[in-house]
């Protein structure tokens, strides 16, 4: 059913980015890369909607919507794209090289302690680490001065698989180290370029 016009004049300026996917970390990165996108594209609102049950990976940001409010409001924007992955390409990279979008500065690194979290959950197409990886990291980790932990709480550093929480702590300005067993390595390189790859564990 075509959009009347005056409905279109009203919507075309806004923008909906949709994932509703198990890879919570394209949310975290959507979240955060929206208003350097934003600030490339003068005038255009970028809305993101998620499902209900990551909807808390957006809360007190603006222009945002879960998947039970979306599904029936779809005709508010003038352009709609849902990323999804087809295991091969990360589709937020393709996003920003599609849309030829630059990448921010990266945030500066905070050291604050040698405490090293270890993470290895992760959705598919991320892979979890093998046990015998997992000690290699390890020993890596304090080979570079670190004091690798199985915890979260008073951290300094992450080292890990493309995760919700390598993200958000890159985000707020820890040090990170991902394992690349995703397809994501090149994006957080991007992302994250003061930050480092561990290929060999």
């Amino acid at each position: 059913m075509p959009i009347p016009f005056f409905k279109y004049v009203k919507a075309k300026d806004h923008y909906c980015l949709g994932y509703f996917g198990y890879c919570n970390e394209y949310i975290v990165q959507l979240s955060y890369l929206r208003p350097h996108i934003e600030k490339q594209l003068p005038g255009m609102q970028i809305h993101l909607a998620c499902k209900d049950d990551t909807y808390h990976l957006l809360k007190g940001l603006s222009n945002t919507i879960p998947w039970s409010v979306y599904k029936d409001c779809k005709r508010q924007f003038g352009h709609i794209k849902e990323i999804g992955t087809d295991m091969k390409a990360h589709p937020v990279l393709q996003l920003m090289r599609e849309s030829k979008l630059q990448f921010p500065a990266p945030p500066p690194i905070i050291e604050t302690n040698r405490r090293c979290a270890v993470w290895n959950t992760a959705a598919l197409p991320t892979r979890c680490i093998e046990t015998a990886g997992i000690l290699g990291l390890k020993r890596l980790l304090v080979e570079k001065g670190y004091e690798p932990i199985d915890q979260t709480n008073d951290i300094g550093c992450v080292a890990g698989v493309e995760s919700e929480f390598l993200y958000t702590s890159a985000i707020r300005g820890l040090m990170t180290y991902l394992v690349p067993t995703g397809i994501g390595t090149e994006l957080y390189r991007e992302m994250f370029p003061n930050r480092s790859v561990l290929e060999k564990i």
